[in-house]
């Protein structure tokens, strides 16, 4: 007896890994996000009323700290991984992502002329997040030329050395 043979259904093959949780609306949540800042600086400080003795305390707002991508992604909840990955894979959302990064970096430009932060802290984050440097990089192009090497006479009170060592 022969044996019929079995058809097998083929199914369309699925991506591999999770579906993205990426929505366009993420582009301008973003914006929003971060020209909102952060959270506010309030220092103490002492205020007297007129010539009576005493005072009081009061929080006087010194500023804003500006808003980071940590707290976008928390906000969505997906990691900050997850946002660098749509830069790469979404133009719009790497289009907000530079803006978001421009206004991060006014807010913290301003808050440093301002006094809202410590100087030493915001050269540190300057310089970590938006590749702030101290030094200025030269590069050379074209050629170095030397001329012959001339050996000069020993100078009076000094002897040449026969081994090459001082």
């Amino acid at each position: 007896m022969a044996r019929k043979p079995s058809v097998r259904t083929v199914l369309p093959k699925r991506p591999e890994g999770r579906p993205t949780k990426y929505k366009l609306v993420y582009c301008q949540q973003l914006i929003a996000f971060m020209k909102a800042g952060g959270a506010k600086v309030y220092k103490p400080m002492s205020v007297s009323h007129g010539l009576a003795a005493g005072g009081e305390i009061v929080d006087h707002l010194l500023g804003q700290l500006p808003a980071f991508f940590e707290g976008f992604a928390a906000k969505i909840r997906v990691s900050v991984d997850t946002l660098h990955e749509w830069r790469k894979v979404h133009e719009e959302f790497s289009e907000s992502y530079k803006r978001a990064k421009e206004i991060q970096l006014q807010q913290m430009v301003a808050g440093g002329l301002s006094g809202v932060y410590q100087q030493s802290s915001l050269i540190f984050a300057m310089k970590n997040m938006h590749g702030w440097r101290d030094q200025t990089d030269v590069q050379h192009s074209g050629e170095i030329r030397c001329g012959p090497l001339v050996e000069l006479p020993a100078a009076e009170g000094f002897a040449p050395h026969d081994n090459g060592h001082p």
